[in-house]
């Protein structure tokens, strides 16, 4: 059978597995007959095994005619397999012939599996030679691609090299495209190699982000090793980082097992870290079940991670969660969660959050209440954020939610922060307060703001000293 004749109906083709060669080299009209008994076998588990014996004693020129003859087979999942397995075996002896083929058939899922096989095929066999070839594409996106496929490719087989062969590439965008996948496919390999060239590199987002791949493959792979691997670290500020991206990236995938192998490590900061980044990957898929899950906790661990499910709790029933907060022993725990919440129910019910709040009892608590009171009622009407403000009680809170509120006010509108302020029961408050909106108020308009420094309610130490300092940074007028 002629080689360019057109390719027989299966039906007609002759079994000839008998005539795969024994002595002698056999002629291409007798390869060509041991390539249509293997298509003709159709048995796909063992196609590479079965393609490689039909085509062992094919020469280079002869791909080309093969493939040709193959295409000529109807479309189908076959098909495709034996065009991939027969243009890898052609890059095993001319790969750049194999990869002008490729590039050669039209755009589509066929040519870019073609293409990986010989990328895949030349790696194996002459990383530093495809390397080569892929860092001399003209065409920077379809560079940057090759060569991070490559240098992937070649990680499987041999990741220090690879790691060495990155050192060599100057810094900059070519260099952290290859990064992150390369680390990844390391870390399937020897993960606890992979973390320290991972750690090596220059501290930054490329690092942190090979970091995170060597972690994140490292652990779906062998989560034991990797935890193993980090409690025997000695840098604690390495260590607690490495264990929050570790948790991070595992709770992505299993959120039980990130979660259960955080929660049994040793009390102490990596652990406070571990548990609120699994609880970050849980509020976000179902944060009633998180919420539910911190509630359960025993009552120190609890005020450690509340504030990674404080502000969806508050969404869902602020007046349940703030009060749970109000019985935290630990005071900078719940004054830190104290100030979510009350953000979040002011954010969206200022009137209730208002209400609820005259409540409070204990003084810091109430304290820090009103000041997020006072900076939210800013945004609210005008009218009835006066009624509010005049509806306080004196004391410290109506103080600190007067402050806060005047804050808002004292690039906009000066004077009225004044009258504000002056309102204030605190004297020492309400003078250090004067003298911060005066100093803002003379930047921008000076004259009206020397006008109420002069005859204004600062008192007389507070003036003189105020007028002394403008005077030495050339800021108050001549008398």
């Amino acid at each position: 059978m002629p080689l360019a004749d057109p390719i027989p109906r299966e039906e007609e083709m002759p079994l000839t597995a008998a005539l795969l060669p024994k002595d002698n080299k056999p002629s291409p009209v007798e390869i060509q007959e041991m390539f249509h008994a293997m298509v003709l076998e159709r048995n796909l588990d063992a196609l590479p095994v079965s393609l490689g014996k039909a085509l062992d004693w094919a020469r280079a020129d002869d791909f080309p005619s093969l493939l040709a003859l193959a295409d000529k087979l109807p479309p189908s999942f076959w098909r495709t397999q034996v065009m991939v397995e027969s243009v890898r075996l052609w890059a095993r002896l001319d790969p750049r012939a194999a990869l002008a083929y490729t590039e050669a058939l039209p755009p589509g899922g066929f040519r870019l599996r073609a293409r990986t096989a010989v990328v895949r095929e030349w790696t194996r066999r002459a990383p530093v030679g495809v390397l080569d070839w892929a860092q001399s594409i003209q065409e920077t996106s379809t560079r940057d691609w090759e060569v991070a496929r490559v240098l992937s490719l070649w990680a499987e087989t041999d990741p220090p090299a690879v790691g060495a062969r990155i050192a060599m590439i100057p810094a900059g965008p070519d260099r952290d495209w290859v990064i992150e996948p390369v680390a990844g496919q390391w870390a399937t390999r020897d993960g606890a190699a992979a973390l320290e060239w991972g750690q090596s590199l220059p501290e930054g987002d490329v690092r942190n982000r090979a970091t995170d791949a060597v972690l994140s493959r490292w652990a779906a792979s062998d989560p034991e090793a990797v935890t193993h691997h980090l409690s025997l670290l000695t840098e604690k500020t390495d260590k607690v980082e490495l264990m929050r991206r570790l948790v991070s990236k595992w709770a992505e995938k299993d959120l039980g097992a990130a979660l259960k192998w955080a929660e049994a490590l040793p009390e102490g900061k990596p652990r406070i870290r571990a548990i609120q980044e699994a609880m970050d990957s849980w509020i976000e898929a179902d944060p009633a079940a998180a919420i539910d899950y911190v509630r359960a906790m025993a009552p120190t661990l609890r005020e450690k991670v509340a504030c990674r499910v404080i502000a969806e709790w508050t969404a869902d029933d602020p007046e349940d969660a703030l009060g749970w907060i109000l019985g935290f022993s630990d005071r900078q725990d719940r004054e830190y969660n104290l100030n979510i919440a009350m953000k979040e129910w002011a954010g969206t019910d200022l009137r209730a959050a208002s209400r609820w709040a005259e409540g409070i009892t204990r003084g810091h608590d109430r304290i820090l209440v009103f000041a997020v009171l006072g900076e939210a009622w800013h945004g609210a009407d005008e009218q009835e954020a006066s009624a509010w403000l005049e509806s306080l009680s004196t004391g410290p809170s109506r103080d600190v939610a007067v402050v806060r509120f005047a804050s808002e006010l004292q690039e906009s509108a000066p004077q009225d922060a004044i009258l504000w302020i002056e309102t204030i029961e605190d004297e020492k408050v309400k003078q250090e307060n004067l003298l911060q909106i005066a100093m803002t108020w003379i930047r921008a308009e000076p004259e009206p703001a020397m006008a109420w420094i002069s005859s204004g309610s600062l008192s007389e130490p507070m003036k003189k000293a105020v007028v002394e300092q403008l005077k030495r940074n050339g800021l108050w007028g001549e008398e």
